[in-house]
């Protein structure tokens, strides 16, 4: 609500004599960057960045925690250990060899260079086999079953429905998640290479 000059002549927790809020925000969306980016896309690449990999981790971890809960298979506690386990991994160790892979792999200025490494969510397959353990009931799977439907469609129109509760909470952690913030910043210019802009405004990961 002030202008340039208000914040450092007026005292810093009321209003000043001329309200600016009007012509800040029209300053604020008329601004461009040397590099090309504007507000609107910065707004537009943090909902891509976000929404995409929340969901994406939800539908993951909910796949992933229905198999771990009904399945029976060798290695499956293991598994789950070792999944659950890399949540005492820190971001930032894994920086360096996800810009690496993704480097050989040609995902580098890509936005699945951010937004894949965001959709696997450890502790949401924790979540999703504990809910899935109670409740999706066995006796329910093994009448679809008889009834000869496919686990795909088991998956679809029984256990998805069930286990919409935790989806939604794993898509609110996922959005609390500063994952993502951790992984840009790990990849300091002075460590990897740098964190781009391809001339957009569109922040990707890049080689260069």
């Amino acid at each position: 609500t002030k202008s340039a000059s208000d914040l450092f002549s007026t005292f810093g927790l009321w209003f000043a004599e001329d309200f600016h809020l009007v012509q800040n925000i029209r300053d604020l969306f008329a601004v461009r960057t040397l590099d090309g980016g504007t507000y609107l896309v910065w707004i537009r690449n943090s909902v891509l960045y976000s929404v995409t990999s929340a969901v994406a981790a939800a539908l993951l971890a909910t796949a992933a925690g229905y198999g771990l809960a009904k399945f029976r298979f060798r290695g499956r506690e293991a598994l789950f250990w070792f999944v659950l386990g890399s949540v005492m991994v820190p971001t930032t160790a894994l920086a360096v060899p996800t810009f690496l892979l993704f480097s050989k792999i040609g995902l580098t200025n890509n936005p699945l260079a951010i937004i894949l490494p965001s959709a696997v969510s450890p502790f949401g397959v924790y979540l999703m086999r504990i809910y899935a353990e109670s409740a999706v009931p066995s006796e329910v799977i093994e009448a679809a079953r008889l009834d000869g439907a496919s686990e795909f469609r088991i998956f679809r129109s029984i256990v998805f429905r069930l286990l919409a509760p935790p989806q939604a909470g794993a898509v609110l952690s996922e959005l609390d998640d500063p994952t993502l913030l951790e992984l840009v910043r790990s990849l300091d210019e002075h460590e990897v290479s740098r964190i781009l802009d391809d001339g957009r405004g569109r922040l990707w990961i890049s080689t260069n």
